[in-house]
């Protein structure tokens, strides 16, 4: 097995070199090389009755290494090599001899000065699957191990959500959202000293610095089986997230299926939770209702399932005539795309309220709301990143006619409404 850095070897080159030129100027040609570094061969153990580490799901549940995958050990990177009668275990090859061996998988690890260790939960993860099984992406699930002997045990540090699809649909992505809005990957912070005493928490703290509220799987094609589930994988983060999870799921038409769950999420390190299947249903968009059409202000509402992120924006109808007359078919999507107004999510009421007193006009610049005038508002689905085209719905609106001078009015302000129960998924 080939190690990344093999300093024995440049030592015995630059000995080689140093006794040549030796040789040309008279010195001394018989001295005794300085003997090369000594090396050891570790023995990595990732999923077995002591261990809850897991690279890779097979079809019978087992968790094995795969050939390919790196190991930075004491901040040297090495490839393993799994062995074929129990690929949950490997072996590293030429490993710098050391007291004691500090491994990460599947990148190096990063020290804070707080006394933590930063551990990446990717955000954007890869869809994995063989001709027998699927499973996450070979590299999302990260692992840490510390010992001072030649075996080292991994444990993993974030949690695996899985879900079955069915349906007539060929999906090319999938992302999640929590439904209390707190993110689900970046930097995770993992206490130096639960490390070396080998003893983890349940959960651990999201770095501010990088977080991400959602978790998209991406890259691939799959055909789903109106009969049998499809199972896909994603790591998060290990948290309760006691609201639920919002999954959004794409296929190649365009469309997108959104499925929410409100029992407690659990993810805790370590942990594979598997939620109930769903069918692929693709969603329609969002209602939009007029709550008021004042002379300077709109003030409507959009009902949406709890949990799901939605997109709005009030548009002039003339503006909105004019874009379909020179056939921009996308101009009210562009809009909401556009807008630098973060998505909003809908909370514990299947409804969000929203008042403004701008709109946008041909040239996707925010004006005034005047009297007496005709408005468009749109809204769509989000999951906190990417708007689905497929969902743009829209409502006029007339504001009513001039009646006193212009109030003072500027800015977008938001809030909530309240209305009952909705989507459930257990």
């Amino acid at each position: 097995m080939k190690t990344i850095y093999k300093y024995s070897l440049l030592l015995a080159a630059t000995f080689f070199i140093l006794s040549g030129c030796g040789e040309l100027s008279g010195t001394d040609s018989d001295t005794e090389p300085e003997p090369s570094e000594e090396t050891v061969t570790l023995r990595l153990k990732s999923a077995g009755a002591e261990s809850d580490a897991r690279t890779a799901i097979d079809a019978a549940g087992m968790v094995s290494w795969n050939q390919g995958d790196m190991v930075y050990i004491n901040g040297e990177a090495y490839g393993v090599m799994p062995l074929g009668e129990d690929p949950t275990c490997a072996l590293v090859e030429g490993v710098r001899k050391s007291t004691e061996y500090i491994a990460s998988y599947p990148d190096p690890l990063y020290e804070t000065p707080e006394g933590y260790y930063e551990v990446m939960i990717p955000c954007n993860q890869d869809y994995y699957t063989d001709e027998y099984y699927g499973t996450y992406g070979i590299s999302a699930n990260p692992m840490i191990a510390y010992g001072t002997d030649e075996e080292l045990d991994f444990s993993n540090i974030g949690a695996v959500l899985s879900f079955g699809i069915t349906g007539n649909a060929a999906v090319t992505g999938i992302s999640v959202t929590s439904n209390d809005g707190s993110p689900m990957a970046g930097p995770v912070l993992v206490p130096m000293d639960e490390v070396f005493s080998l003893s983890y928490s349940d959960r651990f703290t999201l770095s501010s610095s990088a977080e991400s509220k959602r978790i998209y799987l991406g890259g691939f094609m799959e055909e789903l089986d109106a009969s049998e589930e499809t199972l896909f994988y994603l790591v998060t983060a290990p948290e309760a997230y006691p609201d639920g999870f919002t999954v959004y799921v794409r296929d190649d038409a365009g469309n997108v299926a959104i499925q929410s769950t409100y029992n407690s999420g659990d993810l805790y390190r370590g942990m594979l939770v598997q939620k109930e299947p769903f069918e692929f249903v693709p969603a329609a968009g969002p209602e939009i209702v007029i709550a008021d059409a004042a002379e300077y202000m709109l003030i409507y509402e959009v009902h949406a399932p709890q949990g799901v992120y939605l997109k709005t924006a009030v548009i002039l109808k003339s503006a909105m005539d004019a874009a379909e007359e020179a056939g921009l078919a996308t101009f009210a999507y562009d809009i909401l795309c556009s807008s630098g107004s973060e998505a909003e999510i809908v909370w514990e009421e299947s409804m969000r309220g929203f008042s403004t007193s701008t709109a946008w006009d041909s040239d996707m610049n925010q004006v005034s709301i005047e009297p007496d005038t005709d408005y468009v508002i749109v809204a769509a689905y989000s999951d906190s990143e990417e708007v689905f085209a497929s969902t743009v719905t829209d409502a006029d609106a007339h504001t009513a006619g001039e009646s006193g001078p212009e109030p003072s009015q500027g800015g977008i302000s938001t809030e909530d409404f309240t209305i009952g129960d909705e989507l459930q998924w257990q």
